[in-house]
């Protein structure tokens, strides 16, 4: 995993208008060095917005160099190299209209977005933005401080690599099927996410024989009971039951008071006794039992895509069950 991460701040709206940016180069894994620095905007116009966020002032780049200057020491560093930033696509709207502004070509750069890399890394989350992904990943950082950002950047990129067993950028967007984008001139293409061709679909006849390969002895729902409503990535339901037992789970025949997960599988029908709710950022049932209608515990609700999430392997285990039932 080697690449550099990158975050500007600006002074405005304008994408040329850049106060701030950091590097951070990651070689094997590692962070290798960081850089940053303060820009004076060239026409120092600070929206109030934009101050809020960053808290920079006029005053305080009245004296740093403008873009030009910095680009001369920016782009040694970042030559050659893949750049990633959360939403980067903004990244590099304001890396190709500052670079434009001051008439210096912009030379063709590959660059990533950790907002895809989490959104296809970790499927069911509310939100995908820098602060509630490190949050979610136990990452502690200033926001809004380029520097701060381009180091978290690169820290959920990494997070990603080793949940999908990636060791290189290349690896991570194969196994998540996501190609990077570029900028070329005053063209850019961002990254996107890519179909799963039929060609690449594993042909695993036997589901627990899969899960085995992917999981080895992990069971990460020991002791968990769960109730499966519908059918279970195309299994009957005898091998459905098996897939969740090797798991560790104990399948309640009905919910009742001890279910800890409802797995809502592929059905038709809809359950008059659903009644879905919010609850922080899991979604959660209510649900009323049959003979004295009275409530029974809260208890998460779980699409496929968010089970198998919670296998582990990361997006490994999930990538290769996904193609092999074609979910």
């Amino acid at each position: 995993m080697s690449f550099a991460a990158i975050d500007f701040e600006t002074a405005n709206h304008q994408s040329d208008s850049p106060c701030q940016v950091a590097v951070v180069i990651v070689e094997e894994g590692r962070c290798a060095s960081e850089h940053s620095w303060l820009i004076r905007p060239h026409n120092m116009y600070f929206s109030e917005r934009c101050v809020a966020v960053h808290g920079i002032l006029p005053r305080d780049v009245m004296n740093e160099p403008e873009w030009d200057e910095v680009w001369d020491e920016l782009r040694p560093i970042i030559e050659g190299r893949v750049l990633i930033a959360h939403n980067a696509m903004f990244d590099m709207a304001v890396l190709n209209s500052t670079l434009a502004t001051y008439g210096i070509a912009c030379p063709r750069i590959d660059f990533q977005c950790t907002r895809l890399v989490a959104r296809r890394c970790w499927p069911g989350r509310t939100g995908y933005g820098l602060k509630p992904t490190a949050d979610m990943l136990g990452i502690t950082f200033k926001h809004h401080v380029a520097v701060e950002d381009a180091r978290t950047c690169a820290e959920v990129a990494l997070a990603a690599a080793r949940d999908v067993s990636a060791h290189s950028l290349e690896q991570l967007e194969r196994n998540l099927f996501i190609t990077r984008g570029y900028v070329d001139g005053r063209k850019r293409v961002g990254p996107r996410t890519i179909k799963r061709p039929k060609s690449a679909k594993l042909a695993l006849k036997n589901p627990i024989q899969a899960l085995s390969e992917v999981c080895g002895d992990v069971r990460p729902f020991d002791g968990k009971h769960i109730y499966l409503h519908g059918q279970l990535l195309g299994m009957d339901r005898a091998s459905a039951i098996a897939f969740l037992e090797r798991l560790g789970a104990i399948v309640d025949e009905q919910a009742n008071s001890t279910t800890d997960y409802w797995l809502m599988g592929t059905t038709t029908d809809t359950d008059s006794k659903l009644l879905q709710v919010k609850c922080g950022d899991e979604p959660k049932v209510h649900r009323l039992d049959v003979e004295s209608s009275r409530p029974l515990k809260v208890t998460r609700i779980l699409s496929q895509r968010q089970f198998l999430a919670l296998i582990p392997g990361g997006l490994e285990a999930v990538r290769r069950l996904v193609d092999a039932f074609s979910l």
